[in-house]
């Protein structure tokens, strides 16, 4: 889907088709940005990861297959300034998405960065990404009314195409 559309408050205030697609569907959907074409395929996949719950909240099967078909590599990345959001069991939560996905051989990528979709962003285009896969999480009511949407900043200020694929 092209993330071109609504502009300004219409965003704000009524979302957009391309992010009520992916709140309400539960396959991938694959948001481009407008001008975006591949001359030399899909070569670079990050995985935007919060290593929160890996074992249920990742889809390591369509992971694998999706960076197999394309024969690419895979960046986990995960965002977080001065290790605001670590909890005592990243390290575990690490360790069993290292195992997880250890036969697609990824590499793992610590950003500092104050703004998550900023650091995913910055990194997709310093790397040369060709994609970012991400899975969109369930907010409660009121940290969605007062807190902008991850996936929804990611997909509109995004240069590179993101996936969504649902857990």
């Amino acid at each position: 889907m092209g993330t071109k559309g609504l502009s300004g408050l219409e965003k704000i205030v009524f979302g957009s088709n391309t992010v009520s697609v992916v709140k309400h569907l539960t396959w991938p959907v694959i948001c481009v940005p407008p001008g975006k074409e591949y001359g030399h395929g899909i070569t670079k996949i990050g995985f935007a990861c919060d290593f929160k719950n890996v074992v249920e909240t990742t889809p390591t099967h369509f992971i694998k297959t999706f960076v197999n078909e394309f024969k690419a590599e895979l960046h986990v990345l995960n965002v977080d300034y001065h290790n605001k959001h670590f909890t005592n069991d990243m390290p575990q939560q690490s360790a069993l998405l290292h195992t997880m996905l250890e036969d697609i051989k990824p590499e793992y990528h610590f950003i500092d960065n104050k703004d998550i979709e900023d650091g995913i962003n910055d990194f997709a285009e310093h790397n040369n990404l060709d994609l970012i896969i991400t899975i969109p999480k369930k907010h409660k009511l009121l940290e969605g009314l007062f807190r902008p949407s991850s996936i929804k900043q990611l997909v509109f200020h995004s240069h590179v195409p993101v996936m969504c694929v649902h857990e």
